[in-house]
């Protein structure tokens, strides 16, 4: 629903008189990651990013930083140190995370 207001604001801003690099500027401030996993998500982003890609990545979400998922407990004897977000699997229909600790 965010989007379609996002969207109708962007339109209506855009026929009011805004010029093309003031828009283009909105776009750019409005767009980030938006992988729920990813190290960097945006919770506030309306758009999917474009620019500022990671590594070799394009498209959108391209500058989403590189989601290694592996048990986070540090106590755990498979603790991963180079994960950045939990492993989870369903047990009973109910998504446990860091299940794989």
């Amino acid at each position: 629903m965010k989007r379609i207001l996002f969207t109708a604001f962007i339109c209506c801003y855009a026929i009011i008189g805004t010029s093309c690099e003031a828009l283009s500027t909105l776009l750019e401030s409005s767009s980030g990651c938006m992988l729920a996993d990813a190290p960097n998500v945006n919770p506030d982003a309306l758009l999917p990013c474009t620019t500022e890609c990671v590594g070799d990545q394009d498209g959108s979400n391209c500058c989403c930083e590189e989601i290694v998922y592996g048990c986070m407990d540090a106590t755990a004897t498979n603790y991963a140190e180079t994960s950045n977000a939990p492993c989870s699997a369903l047990i009973n229909g109910v998504a446990i995370s860091n299940s794989c600790c």
